[in-house]
């Protein structure tokens, strides 16, 4: 695909015309592509599942979702791990095919590491009858392609608004009161842990402090700050918008460097369609690192890049005072 043609026509896009014609958006030509791959991925499932040798633990997992549920869910899974840097990976951060295969297990109502292995590896067999699917290795990998694209914005653009995974949520975060009890809903697949940390000295001294509660003050104040709302600043989403993606790489670039530029390409992707999804007020649940430092749970987030954080405005914001203004200077300053 002409990129420097298509970023032309993302920047003077005002109309579902033009979003079509650069493959982009949630327009007629990309629910067509959705519509297609939904129906045959949903006609796949149901030869699939009408053997009745299929293990337990997929049946379990896909019982009370119809044809089409499962493939819509199993698509934007497939998708996130396939294009997504930090879904798939391992303790590394290297993608493997099992880690890919747990975390699409586990957009389904899996119990077990186990059962999501299955679901997952199930659900990698049914992706690759699609032609938008291909295997690198043993890696599951979407090939770049104008399809491709239309497929990801549009389904992302569709599934955004209700994945807190994906997009900061409609309502307000649960508070935090326990290592692993606050940001989501408790019945949420996804089991987020107040600080991020995979050692459990680490995870039972924090425990006792939170039951001792001389972590009370930490948890109100991350409580209090994930319950501020904000929306999306739309001049600002425009101006992104005009200024366009990252640079496309050449020829002449470096594996590594071409690798670094097609991710942000990605990434810009991502970002512009899911905050183009947004309407109304929305909430960021936070966890902190082992330092203290808040870490937003959705992709889309007020700590990225400054073309994302400048996307965030407060729902109910006050006018800059002439303190504010002074503190102002001294932050831009600094």
């Amino acid at each position: 695909m002409d990129q420097d043609h298509c970023r032309s026509l993302e920047r003077i896009a005002k109309s579902e015309a033009y979003r079509g014609q650069s493959g982009f958006g949630f327009t007629g030509q990309a629910s067509i592509v959705v519509n297609e791959h939904l129906a045959a991925l949903a006609q796949w499932v149901g030869v699939s599942l009408a053997d009745k040798r299929r293990s337990r633990d997929v049946r379990r997992a896909l019982r009370g979702l119809n044809d089409e549920d499962i493939a819509a869910r199993l698509l934007l899974a497939g998708i996130s791990a396939a294009m997504g840097k930090r879904f798939g990976v391992d303790e590394d951060g290297n993608k493997t095919r099992r880690d890919m295969a747990v975390w699409i297990g586990y957009n389904f109502a899996c119990k077990t590491r186990e059962a999501a292995s299955r679901t997952g590896e199930w659900g990698i067999r049914g992706l690759l009858t699609l032609p938008i699917f291909a295997l690198d290795g043993e890696i599951l990998v979407i090939p770049a392609t104008a399809e491709v694209q239309a497929l990801m914005d549009g389904f992302l653009r569709s599934a955004a608004a209700h994945n807190p995974l994906l997009s900061p949520q409609e309502s307000p975060p649960i508070p935090w009161n326990g290592f692993r009890s606050g940001g989501l809903a408790s019945d949420h697949w996804h089991k987020p842990k107040l600080v991020r940390t995979n050692h459990k000295s680490v995870e039972n001294i924090i425990r006792r402090a939170i039951a001792t509660g001389a972590m009370q003050p930490v948890l109100d104040a991350i409580n209090a700050m994930q319950s501020v709302a904000f929306v999306i600043n739309r001049p600002i989403l425009d101006f992104v918008k005009r200024v366009g993606p990252p640079p496309a790489p050449d020829g002449a670039m470096s594996k590594q460097k071409t690798r670094e530029l097609t991710a942000a390409i990605r990434n810009w992707e991502y970002d512009r369609t899911i905050a183009e999804a947004i309407s109304g007020p929305r909430y960021a649940p936070l966890t902190m690192d082992t330092r203290g430092r808040l870490v937003p749970i959705p992709w889309l987030n007020f700590i990225r890049d400054d073309h994302v954080r400048s996307l965030f405005l407060f729902a109910n914001g006050e006018p800059i005072n002439d303190d504010g203004v002074i503190w102002l200077k001294q932050f831009v300053a600094a």
